[in-house]
């Protein structure tokens, strides 16, 4: 997996807490790459380029509107196999059509509250609550990484695993 992060506090946070899903769940050596881009960064050729000399698999984007579209138009140009997951910004109608369909069929998923055992498993472990984003990202990598357990890096199959995937109770 390869993450790239706007410079901003609450995406900060966000891939902080993706790294941590990772971590938890055993699979944080798959993070091949991880970088932060300033707001509004437009080209990402040089991170594709990387990601696609190191056979990386997924991105995940905590990217911000015109960024997000834009990796997605290198990505799918540089890498069409490889999969994008991201919070929120996906169902984002603007950001899609200006996308020209490269976020279209990706993972998504939206950000809601984190559930009361979520927050008290978290308080116990960290001696915090958790941060904006952080049940969600859980939920994604959770869903990820059981994609991968049962499917390698067989994107298709993770893929009709995630689009079947009906009232999931998690983290969010």
């Amino acid at each position: 997996a390869a993450i790239i992060t706007t410079d901003q506090q609450g995406a900060i946070a966000m891939r902080d807490a993706v790294r941590e899903a990772f971590r938890r769940n055993g699979i944080d050596g798959k993070i091949i790459l991880d970088e932060v881009v300033l707001p509004g960064t437009k080209d990402f050729n040089t991170f594709i380029g990387r990601a696609r000399a190191k056979s990386v698999d997924v991105f995940v984007t905590i990217l911000f509107q015109g960024s997000l579209s834009a990796f997605a138009k290198q990505a799918r140009q540089q890498m069409p196999h490889a999969a994008l997951a991201e919070a929120e910004m996906f169902e984002d109608e603007s950001e899609v059509k200006v996308s020209e369909g490269a976020l279209v069929g990706h993972w998504y998923v939206n950000i809601d509250d984190a559930s009361t055992d979520f927050v008290e498993a978290w308080k116990k472990a960290y001696g915090s609550l958790p941060g904006w984003g952080s049940a969600s990202a859980h939920d994604t990598l959770l869903l990820l990484s059981e994609g991968h357990r049962k499917f390698g890096t067989d994107n298709s199959k993770i893929a009709e695993m995630l689009a079947h995937i009906r009232d999931y109770r998690g983290a969010a």
